[in-house]
């Protein structure tokens, strides 16, 4: 399937609805409708189509890695300032410590707490404070620090 920017074939493009974010609502149908047809293929291969503006998308980047089961470090820098994508790219992509993103993450009480468990399995002291934040998290991290015998005496309630 051929995929049509009508904003570069319209006389007055500006009028057109989302042309101030035409890159982006191109780059999501582009995505939707190419998707599965170019599934198995490298990302490399989308980035010589010059989709190199996923990258300013932290949506569009996470569903890139995710896709590919792959690191995406060009799209690493809009992971990283959401929490939620953030999280998602350190268990489903990397499945390892992203510390790019550790400050948004560290922001989100259940996120600071599941980072802790699932990726760090130990202390996540960035995001103590937000954890401490919600009773049931703080609950949920001191029994895993306790029950896998990691220090946690300086933590109180």
């Amino acid at each position: 399937m051929k995929f049509i920017n009508l904003y570069d074939y319209h006389s007055r493009p500006e009028e057109l609805a989302d042309y101030d974010r035409r890159y982006d609502v191109t780059l999501y149908h582009f995505w939707r409708e190419n998707l599965e047809s170019f599934s198995g293929e490298k990302i490399e291969d989308y980035i010589d189509l010059g989709l190199t503006h996923i990258t300013n998308d932290a949506s569009l980047s996470i569903r890139f890695a995710q896709h590919f089961n792959k690191a995406f470090p060009e799209g690493e820098e809009a992971i990283a300032k959401d929490a939620g994508y953030a999280y998602s790219y350190a268990t489903q992509v990397i499945k390892e410590r992203f510390k790019a993103g550790e400050d948004a993450i560290a922001t989100a009480p259940r996120l600071a707490w599941r980072y802790a468990t699932d990726i760090i399995k130990g202390r996540f002291f960035k995001g103590e404070k937000a954890i401490s934040s919600n009773s049931y998290f703080m609950k949920e991290y001191l029994t895993y620090l306790e029950k896998n015998n990691i220090p946690h005496e300086d933590i109180t309630l």
